[in-house]
């Protein structure tokens, strides 16, 4: 008897902790595995739920990167040649975007602190001789939804390159609370709204030329030693000016 009511308690655990949360079963429909998995990272909760880790997620979004020959593609978009750009290394920075572009934005706070987002943005630079050439690529981890930006600048027309730390007020996703919760979900916002909203510092480098401010994401998922590439670029451009 022990035995059997042991195989019935494993039984429904298993079973329970196949569950997903109703917001994964209604957004998932159609999507690909990847997409789902994304989904349940950002809203299952509880310790029985099928849950996506933080370094899983951010492992996801680095082969989703990696698959998708991003240098080439910016090569290709901004109609430069490989031997125009052989005399300066092209620079790439990256990170999780926050300005609900491409939308719907699925964001999450992290158990170490710091935030992640469901849309995610690559930077390719590329320089010649008498321009830098940019490639934007912002894609969503539950969306097929993608983004591309190009823009070139003649290096004297760059007035500053610069980090800038801005708090973006974003959205948040409802929460599930309870290890054995039923699926429903509570949301507590400003004032007894419906929704809550939270701020996100979040760290952007800053193109200014001549009538307009260009913002590049460079929270990168890898330990890369961003200000070092950016003072690097600073030099690149000083002496290009010169």
């Amino acid at each position: 008897m022990a035995v059997i009511l042991l195989i019935v308690i494993v039984f429904v655990v298993v079973l329970i902790a196949r569950r997903d949360d109703p917001m994964v079963k209604t957004l998932g429909k159609g999507k690909t595995a990847e997409q789902i998995n994304a989904l349940r990272y950002f809203y299952n909760k509880g310790c029985l739920a099928k849950k996506i880790s933080d370094d899983e997620y951010a492992s996801m979004v680095r082969e989703h990167c990696n698959s998708l020959n991003l240098r080439q593609r910016g090569i290709g978009k901004t109609g430069i040649d490989e031997e125009e750009i052989q005399e300066i290394s092209p620079i790439t920075f990256d990170g999780y975007t926050y300005d609900n572009t491409p939308q719907p934005q699925h964001v999450k706070e992290k158990i170490n602190g710091g935030w992640a987002s469901s849309n995610y943005q690559v930077t390719w630079l590329f320089f010649s001789a008498t321009q830098i050439y940019i490639y934007m690529f912002t894609f969503s981890m539950t969306d097929n939804k993608t983004i591309e930006h190009t823009e070139e600048f003649f290096y004297k027309d760059v007035t500053s390159i610069a980090t800038d730390v801005d708090t973006i007020n974003i959205k948040m996703q409802p929460v599930q609370k309870g290890c054995l919760s039923s699926g429903k979900t509570k949301r507590k916002g400003k004032n007894g709204n419906a929704d809550q909203y939270v701020d996100v510092t979040t760290n952007r480098l800053k193109f200014v030329v001549p009538g307009e401010k260009m913002y590049v994401s460079i929270e990168s998922l890898d330990n890369r030693d961003i200000q070092g590439t950016v003072q690097g670029l600073k030099q690149k451009l000083r002496e290009k000016k010169m």
